[in-house]
């Protein structure tokens, strides 16, 4: 599939670390999840984000970022529990540890990643057994 299609990408668990790259997901502008949880990145998160205009959930948490969290135009459900980023707007759904009242992904979209995974893993052994040049598209 085309990055320029995707829709749901999950990063997590991954030990990432360093900034997150401001421009990594430009190419993939109908995002509308977007896990980089469970990592150690660090620094500002970057404004870049804010222009995925289908973005939905952005979660964030257990890294290592610090400063504002950059203001979306619209809402999108950040989760940043377990980093030092402050929000300063009031049209994200913000989690944090400091919080109150914690959100959390729902049932609906744990489920949906976990099934990312398990379609990847068939597609991954599909392609090592039968090779990608032997499949025929019919168009």
């Amino acid at each position: 599939m085309p990055s320029s299609l995707t829709t749901a990408l999950n990063l997590s668990h991954n030990c990432f670390s360093g900034s997150i790259p401001s421009s990594s997901f430009s190419k993939s502008p109908q995002l509308e999840i977007l896990d980089l949880s469970h990592n150690n990145f660090s620094g500002p998160v970057p404004d870049s984000l804010t222009t995925l205009q289908f973005l939905t959930l952005l979660d964030l948490s257990n890294n290592n970022l610090t400063g504002t969290l950059p203001t979306f135009d619209r809402w999108v459900n950040v989760i940043i529990t377990g980093n030092a980023l402050l929000s300063n707007s009031s049209r994200e759904g913000i989690s944090n540890s400091d919080s109150n009242s914690k959100m959390q992904p729902s049932l609906a979209t744990k489920l949906f990643f976990e099934l990312c995974a398990i379609v990847g893993i068939f597609v991954g052994v599909f392609l090592g057994n039968y090779g990608f040049d032997k499949i025929q598209f019919d168009l």
